[in-house]
């Protein structure tokens, strides 16, 4: 990703809390009949409430996996434990440095485990977030949104840098990305460092529930890792043609230093040379070339002073390159240098 998110916190994370206290105080240590009472206290109150509701999100699917436990041996439930603390530990899941935990490894132990615990997942972060009788206690998964908005004010994707993210002004909101699919992973649907806001083309386009770890066999950028590094795209045109610039005929080229598996991946998921291959294939490639000969002509009404567009270019790309994220600049720049190095300027 073009930048990494920086991670913002929220009274909503209560509900992983609750989830990891049910996980290794209650399953992992069933014995005997369940009880309400084994609940994290603040949990039971919400657990009561919803399973009064004509969908029991919470009690029933609880109780189910509870009764599937008493029936695990030692073994079992530990596999159960590192299941959780492997799939919440999402950066060391994109670095390669954990080896998750899939749905399919739990199948051998029970098909009705697996089962409610999809179940489960899934309604936690479809259902459960909405309800009153979690947000009246723990807070609103929009305001969550809007916080992260106000950290993070870049305003584009990152996954892209084509699109705007909507920012907490808008009275709607952009899609959580569940980084890591809800599908093969139990228990990180609510797992805020696993969702992640992205642009509704990368999102529901191109990534889908497409896997960036591929069940941990290989990396992926973390989105709130520290942004100490850099990727450097290069565009190389074999023919432009100005008047129809989707004639174009471009190709691509990355580079990022210790980063190459995450890069691939990146590249990958999100069709990227697809992406940027268009947009210099479009009237915005046109725009960047015809901007170049219009500041070459301003500099001679201001100045009196004559520059070629290379000569201009030599003083304006080092400017723009500082500013990646705005107007397109870290595709603008080397596209505008490709164009310096087939001799279109």
């Amino acid at each position: 990703m073009l930048f990494p998110y920086q991670y913002v916190s929220h009274t909503v994370e209560k509900l992983q809390i609750y989830l990891q206290h049910t996980v290794f105080h209650v399953w992992c240590k069933a014995d005997g009949p369940f009880s309400i009472k084994l609940l994290h206290p603040d949990f039971r109150p919400i657990v009561e409430e919803i399973s009064q509701n004509k969908n029991d999100y919470l009690l029933t699917p609880i109780r189910a996996i509870y009764e599937t436990c008493l029936q695990m041996d030692k073994e079992q439930r530990l596999l159960l434990a590192h299941a959780f603390r492997k799939n919440n530990n999402i950066k060391g899941l994109c670095e390669g440095l954990v080896k998750p935990v899939l749905y399919s490894q739990l199948k051998p132990i029970s098909d009705d485990l697996v089962k409610h615990l999809k179940e489960l997942s899934k309604d936690l972060y479809n259902h459960v977030l909405g309800l009153k009788p979690f947000y009246s206690r723990c807070g609103v998964i929009d305001d969550h949104y809007d916080q992260f908005m106000l950290q993070n004010t870049v305003g584009k994707c990152p996954f892209c840098g084509i699109n705007d993210v909507m920012s907490e002004k808008l009275p709607a909101r952009d899609a959580y990305d569940h980084y890591l699919p809800k599908d093969s992973y139990p228990f990180n649907t609510i797992n805020l460092r696993n969702l992640v806001p992205a642009c509704k083309t990368c999102n529901s386009s191109f990534k889908l529930a497409y896997d960036p770890i591929k069940n941990g066999t290989r990396k992926a950028f973390y989105p709130f890792s520290n942004p100490n590094y850099t990727i450097d795209i290069s565009v190389i045109i074999d023919y432009l043609d100005y008047a129809s610039p989707k004639q174009n005929r471009i190709r691509l080229s990355y580079r990022c230093d210790t980063m190459d598996g995450q890069l691939t991946t990146w590249r990958e998921i999100y069709k990227l040379d697809d992406v940027y291959i268009d947009k210099c294939s479009s009237d915005d490639s046109k725009y960047w070339i015809e901007q170049v000969y219009d500041e070459v002509q301003n500099h001679v009404e201001l100045f009196g002073q004559r520059l070629t567009p290379r000569e201009y270019l030599t003083v304006s790309l080092p400017k723009l390159r500082k500013r990646p994220m705005k107007q397109y600049n870290f595709l603008r720049v080397p596209f505008l240098e490709g164009c310096v190095a087939a001799g279109i300027f």
